[in-house]
């Protein structure tokens, strides 16, 4: 299969959702607890920017690659039964650029051409959606929905030999696999807690994050003020256990790589959704590629802004 559709599949799984208190003044210290509590009909448009940029000096050279996607997501609640919340997520659009030393390729589902490979999978994504069950703490209990994508895209792919077809099923796995929507949504919800919080208020979660670049997040979370029914919180992350797999420098490798992530998030504390959201990570540290010590920076950059949809 070529290397580019596959490094494009791959750098599409950075990207899957990260979504997520009642006084009109941040002047008092109004105490609220930070849950999903959605009504059946509520729609929220997300617009998420994701970019990676690595740079790795190898041989003397700097590697340098920089990918960003961008994605629209729609958000529907569906149903609220017993403290289970049922949501409904579309996929709207899907961009994605992939920059590197002397290229520049740049991949749009709402504009896809056919003869395009890349643009094929992403405008077969567009528009298809999973169900996703939740409690009030933002926990995943089930999703639905994700299988019949994967053998979507795989039958019109055709890919006829067995390694291309292994090769496009491990790969779609990392983007729509029921493995990867569910620690994804995890680490999203993470914001939604049962206890109460006022201002100064602070809380931890634990959320590991699956794709090429894997990691380990220790997050504090602290909750700045409340205006207007919205609530802004801080977090600050420690990342460790990052595991940057082979795709970064085309060699299997092993790292010596930890960071930091800090990000502000704006919150509705009547639905419990996060409204906007930008934070930034910095990973740093060398991979032992053949015996050799390769210098390695990553950073991660997300940008998130929703709307209530009509």
């Amino acid at each position: 299969m070529n290397k580019q559709l596959l490094f494009a599949v791959l750098i599409l799984a950075y990207a899957l959702p990260a979504c997520q208190s009642s006084d009109r003044s941040s002047s008092k210290a109004v105490a609220f607890s930070p849950k999903l509590k959605l009504t059946p009909g509520q729609r929220f448009d997300y617009s998420i920017t994701h970019q990676v940029v690595t740079k790795a000096e190898i041989e003397g050279r700097e590697m340098v690659t920089d990918n960003r996607i961008e994605l629209g997501l729609l958000y529907e609640m569906i149903s609220d039964t017993a403290g289970q919340v049922v949501m409904k997520l579309t996929y709207n659009n899907l961009k994605v650029r992939l920059k590197g030393h002397e290229t520049e390729e740049v991949y749009d589902a709402s504009n896809s051409r056919s003869e395009v490979p890349v643009e094929k999978i992403l405008s077969q994504i567009r528009g298809s959606y999973v169900l996703v069950y939740l409690s009030s703490r933002g926990e995943v209990i089930k999703i639905e929905g994700v299988s019949e994508i994967s053998k979507g895209i795989l039958a019109s792919f055709n890919a006829t030999d067995a390694q291309s077809q292994q090769q496009l099923k491990q790969h779609l796995s990392k983007l729509v696999g029921e493995t990867f929507v569910r620690e994804n949504l995890q680490s999203a919800f993470a914001i939604a807690k049962d206890t109460m919080i006022q201002p100064g208020s602070t809380w931890t979660a634990s959320t590991t994050t699956t794709s090429d670049i894997r990691y380990d997040a220790s997050t504090t979370y602290k909750l700045i003020s409340v205006t207007n029914n919205v609530a802004t919180i801080e977090a600050m992350s420690e990342i460790k256990n990052v595991t940057a797999a082979s795709a970064i420098t085309g060699y299997d490798t092993q790292q010596e790589l930890k960071g930091k992530e800090e990000g502000t998030f704006k919150t509705d504390i009547v639905s419990g959704m996060i409204m906007s959201g930008d934070s930034d990570a910095m990973i740093e540290g060398k991979l032992n590629v053949m015996e050799r010590q390769v210098p390695l920076t990553i950073e991660i950059t997300r940008k998130i802004r929703a709307k209530k949809a009509n």
